[in-house]
């Protein structure tokens, strides 16, 4: 196995995610933290907390005489395709925040200038690495449940009002903020890592709660996926719930963990649940009978998870560090970032328009 020297890592952006990166970079080998860049002077302590260097703009780092080997982009969601330009020039790989980004165009444009020049790009789509997502594809890949013909999914909590204040008020903005930009691009990439593409949508809003803000609350979703799996979605931050991925997992320190079903899949032979890898299943039919509602249930779920305590985000600073030394492809690229995105813009025009819209 080939012994490579750390990686230098800059850190753009100090806000939520920024020191979530570099405190999974500080616990895993082969990767430091360099510096972190960020306009706010305040990060000058959050960079000293991990013995990195602080500057506060990219501008400012290319003119000094660190030199990194790989970024990531941890800035506001309107802001990643910007920054990500700015750093290309580097032509280091890249590793940026979901949602990838805000606006379609110019993100198909960095994505052809980043292949034309052949840089990595790996977008943190993080529950890729989740040991409950990796164990539902497991078990949808052995063949247990038979062929997916079905899945129900649900993201809802209740956000506080403090999640919506400045700096934070591009989350109540139409264009920038809602659930759907927010929370679901994240469902969708891991429906995509599961069943495929989704090529047809339709949506409904639910009630208002918070008439100051310009975003929707709530949603029911209806996926056509492109195997020919159907679903249905339900997605709301304005309610008293526990079935969301966060909730569900444990994965988010600030989210209580609760254990909550937030997906359900249905096969010809059995019902997956997530996250507890359940599956129900009907019993051998008793002699000249049928497989069928007849026949009783059985129900199976696993003692433990394998991998269950693995951390997500520095599974993916593992990989990333793979992938910055050439030893693998990006687990989500660029062009999967892109994608999920498309989805979310389809859901939103479909609620618009009261109608089923394909994904472009």
């Amino acid at each position: 196995m080939t012994r490579h020297k750390d990686i230098q890592t800059a850190i753009v952006g100090a806000g939520l995610i920024g020191p979530r990166h570099a405190s999974a970079i500080q616990n895993v080998p082969g990767a430091n933290v360099l510096c972190i860049i960020d306009p706010n002077p305040a990060t000058k302590k959050v960079a000293d907390e991990f013995n990195a260097l602080y500057f506060p703009s990219i501008a400012a780092f290319k003119q000094s005489d660190y030199k990194a080997d790989a970024a990531l982009v941890c800035t506001p969601n309107h802001t990643h395709i910007p920054v990500a330009n700015e750093l290309l020039d580097l032509k280091i790989p890249l590793l940026v925040e979901k949602p990838f980004c805000v606006e379609i165009p110019p993100a198909q444009a960095l994505v052809k200038r980043a292949e034309g020049q052949q840089t990595p790009i790996l977008v943190g789509h993080h529950r890729r690495f989740n040991p409950y997502v990796t164990t539902a594809r497991n078990v949808l890949d052995s063949g247990k449940i038979g062929k997916v013909v079905a899945i129900q999914g649900s993201w809802t909590t209740l956000k506080p009002p403090k999640y919506f204040d400045p700096p934070a008020e591009w989350r109540r903005t139409k264009g920038s903020g809602g659930p759907i930009r927010i929370n679901f691009v994240h469902e969708v990439d891991m429906l995509r890592f599961l069943f495929g593409n989704i090529v047809r949508v339709a949506a409904e809003g639910g009630p208002v709660t918070r008439e100051s803000h310009g975003v929707e609350e709530s949603c029911a979703i209806l996926l056509r996926f492109q195997s020919g799996v159907v679903g249905t979605f339900v997605l709301s931050d304005a309610v008293a719930s526990g079935h969301n991925f966060e909730s569900g997992t444990g994965e988010n320190p600030m989210v209580p963990m609760s254990g909550s079903e937030f997906l359900r899949v249905y096969g010809t032979r059995g019902t997956l649940s997530v996250p507890s890898a359940s599956v129900v299943r009907f019993s051998e039919p008793p002699a000249g009978k049928e497989t069928g509602w007849e026949c009783p249930m059985q129900y199976e779920k696993p003692e433990t998870l394998p991998g269950v305590d693995a951390v997500p985000f520095e599974e993916q600073i593992k990989h990333f560090i793979r992938v910055v030394h050439g030893e693998e492809q990006p687990s989500c690229t660029a062009a999967d970032g892109l994608a999920a995105v498309r989805v979310c813009e389809a859901v939103s025009l479909a609620m618009e328009r009261g109608s089923w819209v394909d994904v472009a």
